[in-house]
């Protein structure tokens, strides 16, 4: 019982840290709407693929949260507006599946979904100021054991 316990508790503090995370990116990202950034929230191996595709090094963040976000960055993107935009810029840096949430609530649902369906640990989350909606993109876990 105790077991449930600590689980339960341990689930919320992961849901509260990650929400907490993504409202501080959107607030911070707001202040920017004037320099035309979006965010987006990757792992390693996918920040070195868009700073290679650009050869920049862009303006990003360590994400502190859960163990499934521990070693991914928040980092801004100059000059991409739509999600469009962001798939024709940098898709080939992603793989897997996309889903579309209109609200913080609906992203944690996927990630949740995605987490207890799929098994899959690592997401990238796109976020454009122009729009509420937060595009969420996935890899299947065994794909980083060969990483």
């Amino acid at each position: 019982m105790a077991l449930v316990n600590i689980k339960s508790v341990a689930f919320f503090v992961i849901t509260v840290s990650l929400l907490a995370n993504i409202y501080l990116i959107s607030l911070v990202q707001k202040q920017e709407v004037t320099t035309s950034k979006s965010f987006v929230i990757i792992d390693k191996n996918e920040l070195r693929c868009i700073e290679t595709a650009k050869r920049t090094t862009f303006d990003k963040h360590q994400i502190l949260g859960p163990d499934y976000l521990s070693n991914s960055y928040a980092v801004l993107l100059p000059d991409i507006k739509t999600n469009q935009d962001f798939t024709v810029e940098y898709s080939s840096c992603f793989y897997g599946n996309k889903s579309v949430a209109t609200s913080i609530g609906d992203l944690q649902y996927e990630i949740d979904f995605y987490r207890q369906t799929q098994g899959v640990n690592h997401f990238g989350v796109f976020k454009s100021p122009y729009n509420d909606n937060y595009y969420l993109y996935t890899k299947p876990s065994f794909i980083n054991d060969f990483e």
